[in-house]
């Protein structure tokens, strides 16, 4: 697995151009934010959610077996691909604040879902990276404020690598008191 770098803001300038390679504790932190949400999200445990990776993109990867997540037509159901791709842009946004040291609350505060493509397999959510100018945003507004907001655009993909769902997200996190 790889991790985005989320580096400290003296050099937030490079931060989601540079990738760490550190298989342990990227498998690590993965493994703690899996537990954390089963823990946490009632909902992902009867979805059988698992945090499966991040990218050489700096993307999270989330799981869930369409067995446990499938509608009466025997496809994904819309519901649960909602929840895993507001958790895949939760999730990121979680790792990448941990990473740089904010200590936050984080909630989406809005949502947009289109569902383009019935998806008979797995359901597998992909939260890419934020554009680096969204980042800087961020993370400046977070250092004045301690409270800022981040546009997230999870993915829903199917084996062949097509979209079948996706969303623009945008997330707000806030400091812990």
């Amino acid at each position: 697995m790889t991790e985005i770098s989320i580096a400290p803001l003296a050099a937030k300038e490079a931060v989601l151009d540079s990738l760490l390679v550190d298989q342990q504790r990227h498998a690590g932190q993965a493994q703690r934010l899996q537990e954390f949400i089963l823990k946490n999200i009632p909902l992902a445990e009867s979805m059988q959610l698992t945090v499966t990776k991040l990218d050489e993109q700096g993307g999270l990867h989330l799981r869930a077996p369409l067995d446990s997540n499938n509608n009466d037509k025997q496809n994904g159901f819309g519901g649960s691909i909602s929840s895993l791709l507001m958790l895949s842009g939760w999730g990121w946004l979680q790792l990448a604040n941990e990473t740089i040291g904010f200590s936050r609350n984080i909630v989406i505060h809005k949502a947009q879902m289109s569902f383009d493509l019935p998806v008979t397999h797995d359901l597998v959510a992909v939260c890419p990276a934020p554009l680096q100018s969204n980042w800087h945003r961020y993370c400046s507004t977070y250092y004045k404020r301690q409270r800022a907001r981040l546009p997230l655009q999870p993915l829903l993909l199917l084996p062949d690598g097509k979209i079948a769902a996706r969303m623009q997200a945008e997330y707000v996190a806030t400091q812990v008191e």
